[in-house]
């Protein structure tokens, strides 16, 4: 799932996305929604034999994050999101940058931008810490079984 208006992290995300099932055999169905209402007609469009949705960032999906865990669960999907809030509301799983390691290197950017430092001359740093995270309570609620070699591997699971 994607929103279109976000020229960002569209089309070269789609672009590895295709590449990456491609080298696992499967095929890719883009979905699009560019505002909350669009989400439904978003799954609804879903062909048959579907077997999960990769819900690609966005501010949209964030925020309507609650909206797609419905929808996603009611139609049996696996959903693997771009952040852990996301896993929290219901989501089945995300391997993501670690969202407090984000906002911490934040806060050291803003203190050198107050103390004089152009924008343009700071490095741009890449993630290095990720982290797996996974819903046990989904995953059960949608008939999937979690390996307890994944279940190992997570960084958090929510039961």
């Amino acid at each position: 799932m994607v929103n279109p208006s976000n020229p960002i992290t569209t089309e070269g995300n789609i672009q590895q996305v295709r590449i990456a099932a491609e080298r696992l055999g499967m095929t890719v169905q883009v979905i699009e929604a560019a505002q909350p209402d669009q989400i439904e007609r978003a799954f609804s469009s879903l062909q048959d034999g579907i077997n999960g949705v990769m819900i690609l960032d966005d501010s949209l999906f964030f925020n309507e994050r609650k909206q797609i865990a419905t929808f996603a669960l009611q139609r049996m999907l696996p959903t693997a999101v771009f952040a852990s809030p996301m896993v929290k509301d219901g989501a089945l799983m995300t391997y993501s940058a670690s969202p407090l390691t984000i906002f911490r290197r934040s806060a050291t950017y803003i203190d050198k931008i107050l103390k004089g430092t152009k924008p343009d001359q700071l490095p741009v740093e890449l993630p290095t810490k990720f982290e797996f995270v996974i819903n046990l309570k989904t995953a059960k609620a949608i008939g999937l079984s979690i390996s307890p070699t994944i279940l190992t591997r997570a960084d958090e699971v929510i039961e």
